[in-house]
């Protein structure tokens, strides 16, 4: 993960066409699922996002290494017994569009006992307090509160998540300044294993 740090940043992952795709797939799907056939049958196999009214239509992006590092953190969540989402907190430098460093964070609402540790949350306070600056828009060299050093006079940073924030998040990220966020799993998604953010009429 160290040659992440200071390599070229790709930005977010570009726009890709509108799927339609189904979001369930036939009921069993062994490459994907447990290798207990009974299990398998008992489950259907999400194969893409649960999109509903064209809620996101025109903004839907592909992939990158970043989302797939957000992704992984929510299944290392899973498996230490947290909730399932990850996020990663990127700090771009604006002159040369390098990565200056970034942070990998997870739900920890069960094991902190605390229903606002959410991984984006986590990872704006992680990122903010890092830095030692409140807005990750614009971050100057010349800001004597900045703690660690950059490269160029400002930088900024964009957020990655596993899945779309809720409302908490969403207003931590727009608090934070953050002006990008990507996610890859939908508030649709979330609700079908019964995460239900209760703001879908939002």
């Amino acid at each position: 993960m160290n040659t992440l740090a200071n390599s070229a940043y790709e930005g977010p992952p570009p726009a890709i066409a509108p799927s339609k795709q189904q979001p369930h797939a036939k009921p069993m799907c062994p490459g994907c699922m447990s290798d207990d056939p009974r299990l398998a049958h008992a489950y259907p196999c999400q194969v893409h996002s649960i999109k509903k009214d064209n809620t996101y239509r025109g903004i839907e992006v592909g992939e990158n290494r970043w989302i797939k590092l957000a992704c992984d953190e929510a299944l290392a969540s899973v498996e230490e017994g947290g909730g399932p989402f990850g996020a990663v907190i990127v700090q771009i430098d604006d002159a040369t569009n390098h990565v200056i460093r970034f942070w990998r964070c997870r739900n920890q609402v069960t094991l902190q006992t605390d229903p606002t540790a959410h991984a984006e949350v986590t990872a704006v306070r992680t990122a903010a307090q890092a830095l030692g600056v409140f807005d990750l828009s614009e971050i100057r060299s010349d800001d004597p509160q900045l703690k660690l050093s950059q490269p160029g006079p400002t930088s900024h940073c964009d957020i990655y998540s596993s899945c779309e924030p809720c409302p908490m998040c969403y207003a931590a990220i727009r608090w934070a300044r953050i002006n990008t966020i990507v996610f890859a799993a939908t508030r649709y998604d979330a609700a079908e294993p019964g995460v239900d953010f209760s703001d879908l009429e939002l």
